[in-house]
């Protein structure tokens, strides 16, 4: 006689029938805000500043979309006859002591991989706001961007920062491309990872310490007559997707 425990035949008697679990991503639409691009701590949420600590508006929305752009700030310096290279104050933020060197920040949510560009465009040479002065323009004034790091928290393939020498005024240069299966999440494109202290003048004509990022300059010439007053020139960046058939 074989005797059958209650168990046992509850095990025999089971049956199986299948389920599922489901999630569904859609693309992003959220403006993501500004995050530090290091090299001290990369990824931490800032609040960053323009010079004279104006506050920027937010970055664009949507899934492909420009975070937050440097504005770059190459200080008060005396009038000179020779060539100078000036280099931009470092990228500063609100209620914090934090300095970062100067950088953009785009973010892909697509969930395509399907790639981008970024592109910078100088929309005129530096001039004054006062077209009939002496001298408008700061001529042959040239902006570089120099030793480009593409940095992110993710560990995804990175996007490919150029680096820009000589910015032309009116044409539109290549900063940083993504190729298909790259450049997901969010990314910064960081100019140089260190700063330099040195001595500069502040608005009243006294000598400060301020910190500086010397990959990110401006060339004047000291041929260039230059009226004693601001000069600014506005940028303008250029996020794109890529072809769909590239």
């Amino acid at each position: 006689m074989i005797f059958t425990s209650v168990s046992e035949k509850s095990k025999a008697d089971s049956e199986h029938h299948p389920a599922l679990g489901q999630i569904n991503f859609l693309a992003g639409s959220k403006i993501t805000p500004p995050i530090s691009p290091g090299p001290d701590h990369p990824g931490v949420p800032v609040s960053p500043v323009w010079p004279g600590g104006v506050t920027p508006a937010p970055g664009t929305a949507g899934p492909l979309s420009i975070d937050y752009a440097s504005s770059f700030d190459f200080g008060v310096n005396a009038i000179s006859a020779q060539d100078k290279i000036y280099y931009a104050k470092a990228q500063k933020y609100h209620a914090s002591t934090l300095e970062t060197p100067n950088y953009v920040q785009v973010t892909d949510n697509r969930g395509t991989l399907g790639g981008w560009t970024l592109k910078v465009l100088e929309v005129t040479q530096f001039h004054q706001g006062k077209p009939e002065a002496k001298y408008p323009d700061l001529k042959g004034a040239m902006l570089s961007l120099k030793k480009p790091e593409a940095v992110s928290e993710n560990t995804d393939t990175a996007p490919k920062p150029q680096e820009v020498i000589d910015l032309v005024p009116g044409k539109e240069t290549l900063v940083a491309a993504a190729d298909k299966g790259a450049g997901a999440g969010t990314w910064m494109i960081r100019w140089g990872s260190r700063l330099i202290e040195q001595r500069t003048l502040n608005k009243e004509g006294q000598w400060v310490k301020e910190s500086f990022n010397t990959d990110v300059q401006l060339f004047v010439p000291g041929k260039t007559f230059k009226d004693s007053t601001f000069y600014t020139t506005q940028l303008k960046w250029i996020l794109s997707e890529l072809p769909q058939n590239s």
